[in-house]
């Protein structure tokens, strides 16, 4: 018969029990202390170092021999110092996790950024986890450096953008997009298909069909457009806009429209000035009792207006595409103007002459000749 292990002996047991419990615990927590990268100090409520834990002394920025035992304020700047006291003594008092993010500089150029979550291990101490997030930073101010240059320069070239989501119905428009409608950025809620229709409103009521078919074609068949339409903001500008939009396509289908929005009143307006010049110089061109004729660099007739017509007798049809010594060189003259009109192209000279000519009842005339380059 088993003898039954004594008051003494179970208690021994339970004993060892516990302490393999505790070394495997302890063990436990080493292991996962020791996987996590960051830094960990135990602090008292004044802010004095009590214990610390890294996983490698080299991410520490002082020998541990220099804090444990000092305070806060005897290791850091007083400015960053000054908000660890505030946030140990709040995570204490609220009972509740506490974060801030502040930077230290080591050198003009050096400069590195810091996250600290500090949480109330009891009334007396927190426990501070510290992160280095430099990189992270960086990125952020690199993104906000580069959204801000979009945004400078989708306001100076007058352009907006879009982007529909079709799966989930969402349209998003850029700051600059609104400004262009009419609208205060972000004053309709960002995401909803409200922006389309607002956008329609703008058109013209004969063009509205146009660009929502437009639209309707891109999105379901993944054709991309591109049109010019005269617009009227929100707020009852007239403009005129060039709005493009191109498919995003993924596994065979669309999934995203993106597209622009220029606002290119000036350069109508610019079009329209050079139009209207146009017009005025071709009148002028037409009118005028001084011959006007327009050579390619083959010494080729372009133009040919009415007054030259009167000058040498040959009709604009019959003078176009052919050579001046066909027309109205003499020959013995041929290398003389030559040598002028190759002044002429290269900006030599060749600005004035006078020589003579043949017209086309073989008449041979003098003429002054004032010569300009359109290159």
């Amino acid at each position: 018969m088993t003898q039954k292990p004594t008051y003494e002996e179970l208690e021994k047991r339970v004993y060892q029990l516990e302490q393999k419990l505790t070394e495997k615990q302890a063990n436990i927590d080493s292991i996962i202390l020791n996987t996590i990268p960051d830094l960990m100090f135990r602090l008292s409520k004044d802010g004095v170092h009590l214990d610390f834990h890294a996983d490698s002394l080299d991410k520490l920025l002082v020998n541990p021999d220099d804090f444990l035992g000092c305070n806060v304020r005897d290791v850091l700047p007083a400015d960053v110092s000054d908000k660890y006291i505030h946030y140990i003594r709040k995570a204490i008092e609220e009972k509740t996790i506490q974060d801030f993010i502040y930077q230290l500089k080591f050198a003009p150029r050096d400069i590195r950024y810091y996250e600290a979550r500090l949480n109330s291990i009891n009334e007396e101490e927190v426990l501070v986890i510290v992160r280095e997030i430099t990189d992270r930073i960086k990125s952020e101010e690199n993104l906000q450096r580069q959204l801000a240059l979009l945004k400078s320069t989708q306001s100076l070239s007058k352009i907006g953008g879009w982007e529909w989501d079709v799966k989930a119905q969402t349209m998003y428009w850029t700051d600059e997009l609104y400004r262009i409608h009419g609208f205060t950025p972000g004053l309709i809620q960002p995401g909803s298909a409200e922006h389309i229709q607002k956008s329609i409103e703008c058109y013209n009521e004969n063009e509205r069909p146009i660009i929502m078919n437009a639209f309707k074609e891109c999105v379901e068949n993944g054709k991309p457009y591109d049109y010019e339409f005269s617009f009227t903001t929100n707020d009852g500008n007239k403009i005129w806009i060039r709005t493009v939009g191109e498919p995003i396509i993924e596994d065979g289908m669309v999934s995203k429209v993106i597209g622009n929005v220029l606002d290119i009143t000036d350069f109508k307006k610019i079009e329209w000035a050079l139009h209207e010049s146009e017009k005025r110089f071709s009148f002028h061109l037409q009118n005028t009792p001084v011959g006007a004729i327009t050579w390619n660099l083959n010494f080729q007739v372009i133009e040919w207006n009415p007054a030259a017509e009167k000058i040498f007798g040959y009709s604009k049809e019959e003078c176009v595409g052919r050579h001046a010594v066909e027309l109205i060189l003499p020959k013995d003259i041929k290398e003389h103007i030559d040598g002028i009109f190759q002044d002429l192209i290269s900006e030599r000279g060749g600005s004035r002459n006078i020589n003579e000519n043949v017209t086309k009842d073989c008449r041979r005339i003098t003429c002054e000749w004032y010569n300009s380059n359109s290159r």
